[in-house]
């Protein structure tokens, strides 16, 4: 953690020069927020739902938030408009997810005109991670599925945030310090359930998908090429299958040969990141129960 903390330190510099000054709030209203003890009013624009709820639930209704894309599919189709470009610039902040998410974003970013918005890079001192997408090596875009990746999108939001609104500056810092509090509750109760559990298991997987996830938890796991089976694998390694777990991304439609399976979510627009971890690692621990 200290490691962690040290990172979100230096990321904090670096992404602050890009925020700017203060731009002008817009003439948005809500009817339900105390102006006098609210500092100033912002009017955020965030890519995608899942970030939405994300600043949500760091904002606590204080601000004007909106997103661009409910679904994975509108994201990687998007074709940026000069309306699109317009109305963002006019934001105070525009949050986007970074670590090749969104694929139309550098060309949207060299249009925006920057002197009235705050753009921030939530995958800002993120280490990237890896898969293989149709035969080719690409960035592995999911790092949210991280607990520790997760806590530096949340420092980055958190951070950009008390720049834009210095006045509630504590107010940001004790809801990310509860959302912070929310991770390490999921991951200390894993650790503790695993260290109880006298079970042996092999987590056996197509892919690379959850590595972020894994890796924190500190979960082994073997990748299958899809040119073998399951149980040629397990035979050639003398495995016992009582033992074996195999992961699977929930979008995948693989029979995994009778296997105890376990599927994982790396995006819902449905439920914010904090439930998407809270369901996976629930998901993993089912098996040590």
């Amino acid at each position: 953690m200290k490691k962690l903390t040290f990172i979100m330190i230096i990321v904090t510099g670096a992404f602050f020069i890009g925020l700017g000054g203060f731009s002008k709030p817009l003439l948005a209203e809500t009817g339900d927020v105390n102006k006098t003890n609210r500092g100033v009013y912002l009017n955020i624009m965030a890519s995608t739902k899942s970030e939405y709820y994300m600043l949500n639930s760091l904002t606590d209704g204080r601000h004007n938030i909106e997103y661009m894309f409910s679904n994975e599919k509108e994201n990687k189709d998007y074709k940026p408009t000069q309306d699109a470009v317009n109305n963002v610039s006019n934001m105070n902040l525009f949050f986007y997810t970074g670590n090749g998410y969104e694929p139309w974003v550098n060309d949207f970013l060299g249009d925006l005109n920057k002197l009235n918005v705050g753009v921030v890079d939530l995958s800002r001192g993120i280490r990237s991670r890896y898969f293989t997408e149709q035969g080719q090596k690409v960035i592995n875009p999911y790092y949210w599925t991280g607990p520790n990746e997760f806590e530096i999108m949340l420092y980055n939001a958190k951070s950009a945030l008390q720049e834009k609104d210095p006045a509630n500056r504590e107010f940001y810092e004790k809801n990310y310090n509860n959302m912070v509090g929310q991770i390490n509750k999921l991951t200390n109760n894993f650790s503790t359930v695993v260290q109880k559990s006298n079970k042996k298991i092999t987590f056996l997987t197509r892919n690379k998908d959850f590595e972020y996830l894994l890796s924190d938890l500190g979960i082994q796991y073997t990748v299958v090429g899809e040119n073998i089976s399951f149980d040629k694998y397990i035979k050639d390694n003398n495995l016992d299958r009582n033992n074996v777990v195999v992961i699977k991304n929930s979008g995948s439609k693989e029979d995994t040969e009778g296997l105890r399976t376990i599927s994982l979510q790396s995006y819902n627009e449905s439920i914010s990141y904090m439930e998407l971890l809270k369901n996976n690692i629930n998901s993993i621990l089912s098996v040590y129960k």
